[in-house]
């Protein structure tokens, strides 16, 4: 089996979502507002309200939050382009193990041994090594129902997968 494409930005968002990223967003949404009502309610309780600052916090807050929204989207880009750039022109499973091809002919072939499980998202499997937290993303968003099969038993036969 032999895949020569380029990650899209829904097969980035669901390994995002496989190896748990999307949490910290909705930790950072979620303290945000919690935050602003903390402050805002002392301001309010003063003898004498301050409006000034209550408004100067929610516009502070919002302004973050539009900040935050265009870098979150900025980097997610720059992050697509730099995964796209390291990956292999062409990743082959073979029955030894993983045989990546780059530019100029350079070859690579990494046992079955070196990968500790796999696990299928929607449009990617993601294949982890034994050593660190590093992951082969194979898209197969692209792929037919009957492909996606056929890749699954194959990887079964090589090495486990993760049940979630």
């Amino acid at each position: 089996m032999t895949f020569t494409e380029k990650l899209t930005e829904a097969d980035l968002k669901d390994v995002r979502r496989m190896v748990g990223k999307w949490r910290h967003r909705y930790r950072t949404f979620l303290y945000g507002p919690i935050l602003l009502l903390v402050f805002s309610i002392e301001c309010i309780r003063r003898p004498t309200p301050e409006w000034g600052m209550v408004a100067a916090l929610v516009g502070v807050y919002f302004v973050g939050m539009v900040y935050s929204s265009y870098s979150r989207r900025r980097t997610f880009a720059q992050r697509l382009a730099k995964a796209n750039a390291m990956r292999p022109d062409r990743i082959m499973l073979t029955d030894d193990g993983v045989q990546s091809e780059g530019p100029n002919g350079a070859t690579s072939l990494v046992p079955w041994r070196s990968f500790r499980n796999w696990r299928e998202g929607n449009r990617v499997i993601l294949l982890e090594r034994s050593e660190g937290k590093h992951f082969l993303v194979l898209p197969v968003g692209q792929l037919s129902q009957m492909d996606r099969h056929s890749t699954r038993q194959f990887l079964q036969s090589h090495i486990s997968p993760v049940y979630q």
